[in-house]
């Protein structure tokens, strides 16, 4: 992972439909690999133009999360933008929605962004 960009986000996860307890161990999003779309939090559906998914998926693998989150409310998470693609929309500020695919699983936006996990850590604290 050396080399890799880092951004620093705050994240909201969706409860899933018949979820009973919302609170889960943060581990349970270590290693986790969704996609971001940078747009707007409040889309909840994908764009499809003849039977295609539109949008811009940006994939990153989350690399710590809290101890404790609770499904649909907010929380800091640190991600790896991992491919060889244009993240450049992914700066501070930039708000997304969190895919699986077609389906809007949560939403967040970017606190910082650096080029290791201390340099993000380091651009947080500084604003």
């Amino acid at each position: 992972m050396n080399n890799l960009p880092f951004i620093i986000a705050e994240i909201t996860f969706h409860p899933r439909e018949g979820e009973i307890n919302p609170t889960v161990s943060g581990a349970r999003y270590e290693g986790y690999m969704p996609h971001l779309v940078v747009q707007s939090p409040e889309v909840r559906q994908a764009a499809v133009e003849n039977n295609e998914i539109t949008d811009e998926h940006l994939g990153v693998r989350i690399v710590d999360s809290p101890f404790k989150y609770r499904l649909g409310e907010s929380a800091w998470f640190t991600l790896v933008l991992l491919y060889e693609v244009n993240y450049n929309a992914l700066i501070p500020e930039a708000t997304f929605t969190v895919r699986e695919g077609p389906i809007i699983v949560g939403y967040g936006k970017v606190l910082a962004r650096g080029n290791s996990v201390e340099e993000a850590e380091k651009a947080v604290i500084s604003n």
